[in-house]
């Protein structure tokens, strides 16, 4: 991904996620860890599967990997014992 996205894009995305989330929980965005922490973990995961797309020559389908990486985030899943396709 190029400098412009890392550097400029992607904390702006960042920072309007945490935004909305820390609206949405009706919590301090200053004070409450949980709306950067969750805007972070929600960034990560679409960068992963974007860069598994791209390396991948950009076979398939973007949402549904980008479906699957959300599902990391899931209490349930992200575990080494669950299976990663």
């Amino acid at each position: 991904m190029s400098s412009y996205f890392r550097q400029k894009l992607q904390p702006a995305w960042e920072q309007t996620v945490a935004e909305a989330l820390a609206a949405r929980l009706g919590c301090e965005i200053d004070v409450d860890l949980r709306p950067r922490t969750l805007a972070g973990a929600a960034i990560g995961a679409l960068n992963a599967a974007i860069a598994i797309w791209v390396a991948g020559d950009c076979v398939g389908l973007l949402p549904d990997l980008t479906e699957k990486a959300f599902d990391v985030l899931r209490p349930d899943r992200g575990r080494p014992d669950l299976d990663a396709t």
